[in-house]
């Protein structure tokens, strides 16, 4: 097993979950879906004016004879307004709901925002000291696999016994299994914070574009 580090940037890799993550995106839709319902509300009851004007030709006359040969202008203007009288506070009541409605959707990004950043950096420092110690441990098991050929030949030039032989055989097995704890460790952080992001930073692409949904035609 080879170590290879992943460089991650702990605030790109907070910034890509933010704007990645499929969650973040439901609740920023919420957000602007609420923003233009409560622009509609605010519509509702209020005064309006529509104003239409249409031009045309018309072909009008009394005996038939100059209808196809001398068309006459038409105008038209048609002007309608609606206004108000009272509606007992239904309106404000609305708007107001409407506003808490928009609080509740801005206070879900903020929360989700917050809970974000939290695990991601979380994830950020666990993935760089499973690396520190994935490094560590492989540079370990190399010098534990050099001692155990070093007294493997001392063994069989009888400097000295099986005891020592086994001691080393031993401490090389250990640490394998300490690097292959530290290298899985590693391993899962990387998994972890893909899928927090929604970025994969071994390829340095969004998850999307690396493993591309294909449709059966």
């Amino acid at each position: 097993l080879d170590v290879v580090a992943v460089a991650v940037d702990e605030l790109e890799a907070v910034e890509l979950a933010r704007s990645l993550a499929p969650r973040m995106r439901r609740l920023q839709i919420d957000v602007r879906e609420t923003e233009i319902g409560l622009d509609e509300t605010r519509g509702q009851n209020a005064f309006r004016m529509n104003v239409g004007v249409t031009y045309g030709r018309e072909m009008q006359d009394p005996r038939l004879q100059g209808l196809w040969a001398e068309p006459r202008n038409s105008y038209t203007v048609d002007v309608r307004a609606t206004v108000p009288i009272i509606d007992w506070g239904e309106r404000r009541l609305r708007i107001e709901a409407q506003r808490y409605s928009l609080q509740r959707a801005e206070l879900a990004v903020d929360q989700a925002e917050a809970e974000i950043d939290t695990r991601v950096r979380s994830e950020v420092r666990n993935l760089r000291d499973f690396l520190q110690r994935a490094t560590n441990m492989e540079a370990n098991l190399d010098m534990a696999r050099r001692l155990t050929e070093t007294t493997q030949e001392r063994y069989a030039a009888r400097e000295v016994g099986l005891v020592e032989l086994m001691q080393a055989l031993d401490r090389e097995r250990l640490t394998a299994e300490n690097f292959l704890g530290a290298y899985l460790g590693y391993q899962e952080a990387l998994l972890d914070l893909r899928q927090l992001t929604f970025f994969d930073f071994e390829s340095n692409l969004p998850v999307a574009d690396r493993f591309p949904i294909c449709v059966a035609t």
